[in-house]
Formats: C-alpha cells, sequence, structure tokens
C-alpha cells in the first residue's frame, strides 16, 4: 500500500529550493502539472498561520473516490510562504497524499460495508474520537512508519500527536504502534 516512494520520485519535478518564496496559487499550479486531475488540490489563506507558515492537509472523499489536497497559507503575508527546506517539503507533501491514499485502498477494500463501534475511543474527545478511529489508526501508522525510517526511531510529528492525546498503554497507542511496525517492515520488503 506504500505508493510513497512513487510520490517522492514525481515530486521531484517541482523545482523548489530551500528559503524559495512562493505564493499557495504557485505551490498549487506547480502540484497540478505534476499529478493533473488525479489530485484535486486547492488553497486557502488562514489567521491561524504565522507570516509565511504553510500547511497541507488532505481529505479523501469515497463518494467520488477523489482525494483533496489543500495548501493553506498566512493571511499576514497574503498567501507567501518561505520554503525552509525543499526536501522536507515535498516529504510532507507525499506523506499528505499517502495518507489520503490508505484511505482510498480502505474504502475499496471494504467496498461499501458500514462499519458499527468504529472508534476505539467513544468517550473521549472528539478529536481523540477522530484519532481512535480504525482507518486514521492505520493511516497515520503509515505516516509515522515513513517518519521512523526518514528521521529515526520515535522521532514522528504524528506519533507525538497521538501521544499528546493518549496514555502510553491505551489500546489505541498499542494498536497504532503495532501497525507502524508492521508498517516499517513492509517498507524493506
Amino acid at each position: 500500500m506504500f505508493v510513497f516512494n512513487s510520490l517522492l520520485e514525481r515530486l521531484k519535478k517541482f523545482d523548489v529550493k530551500n528559503e524559495d518564496i512562493l505564493h499557495v496559487k504557485q505551490i498549487k499550479k506547480e502540484l497540478k502539472k505534476i499529478f493533473g486531475k488525479e489530485i484535486k488540490i486547492d488553497t486557502d489563506e488562514t489567521i491561524t498561520l504565522d507570516r509565511y507558515q504553510f500547511s497541507i492537509s488532505g481529505v479523501y472523499f469515497e463518494e467520488n473516490l477523489k482525494i483533496l489536497i489543500i495548501i493553506s497559507g498566512s493571511k499576514q503575508s497574503k498567501g507567501m510562504v518561505i520554503i525552509e527546506d525543499a526536501e522536507e517539503f515535498r516529504y510532507y507533501i507525499a506523506q499528505v497524499i499517502q495518507h489520503e491514499f490508505v484511505h482510498h485502498q480502505q474504502h475499496l477494500k471494504r467496498n461499501e460495508l458500514v462499519l458499527d463501534n468504529y472508534t476505539l475511543c467513544p468517550e473521549g474527545t472528539e478529536h481523540q474520537s477522530y484519532l481512535a478511529e480504525y482507518d486514521e489508526i492505520d493511516a497515520y501508522s503509515y505516516d509515522i512508519a515513513m517518519d521512523f525510517d526518514k528521521h529515526g526511531w520515535g522521532k514522528s510529528k504524528m506519533l507525538d500527536m497521538y501521544r499528546k492525546s493518549f496514555k502510553p498503554h491505551h489500546p489505541v497507542m498499542k494498536r497504532l504502534l503495532k501497525k507502524a511496525y508492521k508498517n516499517m517492515e513492509k517498507l524493506y520488503d
């Protein structure tokens, strides 16, 4: 289920360098050249980001089997972003697409089956319930495996997000880490 390395290869066509300053619409244009209609790309400007920061998020739409990537820039800098590390930037984009591709594969595998009791933490906050959904645990376990491979064991922004939400022995953490370890093995098969 890993498409990550092929995504990184394709993203090498995105000619961006360290310390480049781009507008989110320029990023969208470059990504559209690479992915065409395969992935929908949108942009926005938000007040929640600091000047020249960016965020990349994704959504998978089961109805039409499409992946949407949203590139957000800061309103304070009118959508202009600084690419501090071009390699890390490409990595981040590939990771978001890989995450949504996992959701695509889950949907195809499930074949419209609706799951009951879909979360390991129905009593938690909305954020905890989201992170505890079986599909999210699965998708984030791939993200964590990729982070471990690139940054070393235990270094993962995605794992840190889970650590802030759950205690170490919570069933969500156990399932997540078990899947991340199995996905690490898949990286080297």
